[in-house]
């Protein structure tokens, strides 16, 4: 079998020169640069959180963890809040997020159930947590 010379491969055309473009698909929708009326937050605290979307309840802080990082793919903002159950036992409860009210928890709880698992709107009591020099 003769062996047949080829010259050195042609470069692909992401490899040379990229024409700059302004626009990068599908990145519509997707909030880039700070927003132009987003307050200070030194000026407004953010609305309690009153309600959670409770998506786990974990023994291991690592399972815990998994879960959050799964959350924050995409583009949840979880919650993790350490709780002894009536032995002494640390559960770990994971929220898929806080909202100030009701009908935002049930929207986000909506939309996780419809990826299967168990969702729980629930009321948070984060007053100790949230309150800065309370006690």
């Amino acid at each position: 079998s003769s062996m047949v010379e080829i010259g050195p491969e042609p470069l692909p055309p992401e490899a040379g020169e990229v024409p700059e473009r302004d626009e990068v698909p599908g990145a519509d929708g997707a909030s880039v640069g700070p927003e132009p009326d987003a307050p200070d937050p030194a000026a407004a605290p953010p609305a309690p959180l009153r309600f959670g979307v409770r998506v786990g309840v974990f023994r291991e802080s690592e399972n815990a963890g998994v879960r959050v990082g799964e959350l924050r793919e995409v583009g949840y903002d979880p919650l993790v809040v350490l709780r002894r159950n009536t032995r002494g036992d640390s559960l770990f409860y994971v929220y898929a997020g806080g909202y100030a009210n009701r009908d935002d928890a049930e929207t986000a709880a909506a939309a996780l159930r419809a990826g299967g698992g168990e969702v729980l709107v629930v009321e948070l009591d984060l007053g100790a947590m949230t309150e800065p020099g309370g006690g």
